[in-house]
């Protein structure tokens, strides 16, 4: 009997096709987005970083290259933060950071 289904385990095939953020790497000096982008493509970048009072960085038609790395070095209080990420209008990346010593316990 033929298999009708088949399973491919080496996902190559949404890694290879779309743009995708495989990893982001928080702390209060600088965020690390490593980013899959397919060679020559460009974007316009919106990023928010929420610490009270919101910063933003936008670029247009920029070409990513991975680690695309952003630093905190301006942000009053880089100990709690949300940061989103957008590529062409669209959210690829949402998430928080809490440093350690902003613990209440």
């Amino acid at each position: 009997m033929e298999e009708k289904i088949k399973i491919d385990t080496r996902n190559k095939l949404f890694h290879s096709i779309w743009t995708h953020v495989e990893s982001v790497v928080m702390s209060d000096e600088k965020i690390v987005f490593n980013i899959s982008v397919r060679p020559n493509e460009r974007f316009d970048l919106y990023l928010e970083i929420d610490a009270d009072t919101i910063y933003t960085l936008e670029r247009k038609d920029l070409s990513i290259d991975s680690p695309y790395i952003v630093n905190l070095k301006n942000v009053k209080a880089p100990g709690v933060y949300k940061v989103r990420l957008y590529l062409d209008d669209n959210l690829v990346y949402e998430g928080n950071y809490v440093d350690e010593d902003w613990l209440p316990f």
